[in-house]
């Protein structure tokens, strides 16, 4: 948030556990437009290469997100 508030497009990548509290921080920083793209949950057990596989397939919706702002 500090870097967006600086003029640096950001985008929070959070698993979909997570997005829910996400969006409620960005709504008390009143910042509902903070760009935020969603991955499945959970992360921490699964193995690298489907970590990267799902983190790769939202490089188009981070891109967007980018460059939207």
């Amino acid at each position: 948030m500090t870097l967006e508030r600086t003029g640096i497009a950001t985008v929070t990548v959070v698993t979909h556990s997570f997005a829910k509290y996400g969006r409620l921080l960005t709504k008390m920083q009143k910042m509902e437009d903070l760009p935020m793209v969603v991955i499945q949950h959970p992360i921490s057990a699964q193995p690298e290469d489907k970590i990267r596989a799902d983190v790769s397939s939202q490089y188009d919706a981070v891109v967007r997100a980018l460059l939207a702002g």
